[in-house]
C-alpha cells in the first residue's frame, strides 16, 4: 500500500531558520526537508530508547519485588568475571 504525501508549512524560530540554513550552505544536507526528516528519525529513536529503557527498569523492579536481587558485594564479584571474560576474549 503506497503512503500518501503531504506538504507541510513549518514555522522555525529565527535560530532554527538560521541553523537550517547553515546546514544547506555547508552542503551537509540539500534542503529543509532533509534536515526535518532526519530530526524526526533521531526523534523516533530516541522514544524508541526510551521505552526500551523504561521495560528494562519495570523488569528489574519486578525482580527485586519477586527478591530476585544481587547484593552489591555479589554484583561486584559478577561484574568482575565478566570483565576477565571480555579481556580474555579481546587477547584472542
Amino acid at each position: 500500500m503506497e503512503q500518501q504525501r503531504f506538504g507541510m508549512n513549518v514555522t522555525l524560530s529565527p535560530d532554527a531558520e538560521q541553523y537550517v540554513r547553515t546546514k544547506i550552505a555547508s552542503g551537509e544536507y540539500q534542503s529543509p526537508d532533509g534536515i526535518v526528516n532526519e530530526g524526526l528519525r533521531l526523534l523516533q529513536q530516541q522514544e524508541n530508547r526510551r521505552r526500551e529503557v523504561d521495560a528494562k527498569v519495570k523488569a528489574g523492579l519486578a525482580q527485586i519485588d519477586a527478591g530476585q536481587s544481587l547484593t552489591s558485594d555479589e554484583a561486584a564479584k559478577e561484574r568482575d568475571v565478566r570483565k576477565r571474560e571480555i579481556l580474555a576474549a579481546r587477547e584472542k
